[in-house]
């Protein structure tokens, strides 16, 4: 269930989720229908980033992700982080 918006940038839209068992996730979908092979294939570099940066305490934790063809859009699920003040 999508809750809120939380972000937006040129290309895409970050949304706070709940899962089924009551998890709050972050969604970000990014809109493709405007974008040329070299920005998809940064998104997707995004994604193996993320996937790098797993173990560090100050970076959303990489979920999930799908490229839904027919809205063509790229989701990507993260845990969102809490960051002590």
């Amino acid at each position: 269930m999508r809750l809120d918006c939380i972000g937006r940038g040129g290309s895409a839209r970050v949304y706070r989720i709940m899962t089924e068992d009551f998890r709050i996730l972050a969604l970000k979908r990014i809109f493709l229908q405007d974008s040329d092979e070299v920005s998809i294939q940064g998104f997707k570099g995004e994604i193996d980033h993320l996937k790098k940066l797993t173990n560090v305490d100050r970076v959303v934790k990489f979920f999930d992700w799908e490229f839904n063809i027919s809205s063509n859009h790229l989701n990507v699920v993260c845990i969102p982080v809490t960051i002590p003040c």
